[in-house]
């Protein structure tokens, strides 16, 4: 083995972010992703929170419709190969020395591609003041191609004690910046530079991180053994943003701003838990069943674990929150939104479905079937904007029970396709599920039977939320205690 090669498969570091260690495991990956997401959302609140203080709502107007432009670019930045990089048998330090050049090259133009936009997304906003605004933000497509590559290698080598590290210090980073300048008066611009300094840090980090060092050479014939995987996988992401924005566009376009609302705050209630849960492991299990791509029976028995563990959490998650929703809503967002408690009964099951749902992209991508991943992406998503389409007239209630009927009538061959890759069948799926949801449903019955005992008696809703969650808690922590199903014990080795 060459000596670039065998730095790249070590990865050993000098740096305090990843330091020799052996290699990383599920459940530690599992641990320090979670620690670095709800590290992120904790350092996020607190800024928002200062920041809603110092700077005017246009100010975060501005940032908000800028983000909408750089959040689609952003699909564009590699064209999924930094995911070929984590996903790849074989890599050699010729090919990823082509792929950081490449990256580099699409950094250059997606960067100059917001920047030309501007001006003509500032006329569609009817507003000048974004076309700067976004040239600056352009900048950070340049900046932080030049440690996509060295990200990558992290994640391949499971390395993720040291991304969470830089995640955080980044993101403590942008906003210290954006509050210091918010006090000095800068409006806006302290939020843009504090995105733009983050993104410089956080690139230094990487750098600082990964002791690789890119070779100059560039050959054509290496980006071409992983193209058919990226683009395909750019493909799907492209589809998949359009599908979980369609909702919201049609409500937006034909219901209007205060229907779009109270279904924007009943999805984030029911599916930023979930999303946590569900992102924190595929990231984990991405690079892990890398590594063990063509046995498929370890694929198959860490595959169940892992929606065993999200199962544990999401279900009684969406239940009680299901069952809770009308104190929930009336109690912490008051009687003006009230409307969005039909919604979240609603949306509950496709909460359950998509925690479970969302996992099945990592077994595209492990076996490199990204081609099956993109078909699925289209045939699916025509499916479910017709379904959106289909409910309309029922208001935007009528809109969430079509998404709803059409993705439970898709919920068979959502998992049997990508399950016939690696040898798995549906049924095998329902039986690890099953403790779970049983536990869940146990659970579920001594929430109702204490929310309509209290009701019945007279009690506030707040005594009701209060009483209803501390029961769900004690409940279903006890049913799971005695029932010990497999996830229980991973839960205690990710946590220790």
């Amino acid at each position: 083995m060459r000596k670039d090669e065998a730095l790249l498969e070590s990865n050993h570091s000098d740096s305090q972010f990843s330091a020799p260690k052996p290699e990383a495991s599920i459940f530690s990956g599992a641990r320090w992703t979670a620690a670095s997401q709800a590290g992120k959302q904790i350092i996020q609140f607190i800024v928002s929170v200062v920041l809603a203080r110092l700077l005017a709502p246009e100010d975060f107007g501005l940032m908000a419709m800028a983000l909408v432009v750089i959040s689609f670019i952003d699909i564009f930045r590699d064209l999924g190969t930094t995911a070929s990089i984590v996903q790849r048998k074989e890599l050699s330090a010729e090919l990823l020395s082509s792929l950081f050049f490449l990256n580099v090259i699409f950094g250059l133009l997606t960067g100059g591609i917001v920047m030309l936009a501007a001006p003509v997304v500032a006329w569609l906003y009817n507003n000048a003041a974004l076309a700067p605004i976004l040239r600056v933000l352009g900048l950070t497509f340049v900046i932080s191609s030049f440690g996509l590559a060295k990200k990558a290698l992290l994640q391949r080598n499971m390395f993720f004690d040291g991304l969470a590290q830089v995640e955080l210090l980044a993101a403590v980073v942008n906003g210290g910046v954006a509050i210091v300048l918010a006090g000095l008066g800068w409006k806006v611009w302290a939020l843009v530079a504090g995105a733009l300094v983050s993104s410089i840090v956080s690139t230094l980090l990487f750098w600082l991180a990964v002791p690789w060092r890119p070779l100059w050479r560039f050959q054509w014939s290496n980006i071409k053994e992983v193209f058919q995987f990226s683009l395909n996988l750019t493909g799907a992401q492209i589809f998949n943003y359009f599908i979980f924005n369609a909702d919201q566009l049609i409500i937006g376009r034909f219901l209007g701003a205060a229907s779009l609302g109270l279904y924007a705050l009943a999805q984030r209630i029911l599916m930023t838990p979930v999303l946590f849960i569900t992102q924190v492991l595929i990231r984990v299990l991405f690079p892990a069943f890398s590594r063990i791509q063509d046995d498929d029976i370890q694929i198959r028995q860490q595959y169940l674990r892992a929606c065993g563990g999200i199962a544990m959490v999401s279900f009684p998650l969406v239940a009680v929150m299901c069952i809770l929703a009308r104190p929930l809503i009336l109690v912490v967002f008051s009687a003006k939104w009230s409307g969005t408690i039909p919604l979240i009964m609603i949306l509950a099951p496709i909460g359950v479905f998509q925690s479970i749902a969302t996992t099945v992209g990592v077994i595209y991508m492990v076996k490199g079937r990204t081609d099956w991943l993109l078909w699925w992406q289209i045939i699916s998503g025509a499916l479910i904007t017709a379904g959106f389409f289909g409910g309309l007239a029922w208001g935007v209630n009528g809109v969430a029970a079509g998404y709803a009927i059409t993705l439970f009538a898709l919920a068979y061959p959502a998992f049997a396709i990508p399950f016939r890759l690696i040898g798995l069948k549906f049924a095998d799926l329902m039986s690890t599920l099953r403790p779970y949801a049983t536990a869940t449903l146990l659970m579920a019955g001594q929430v109702i039977i204490c929310r309509l005992a209290l009701e019945h008696f007279g009690y506030g809703i707040n005594t009701v939320l209060i009483a209803g969650m501390i029961t769900g808690a004690v409940a279903y922590t006890a049913i799971i205690f005695l029932m010990r199903p497999v996830a229980l014990a991973d839960f205690r080795r990710m946590l220790f």
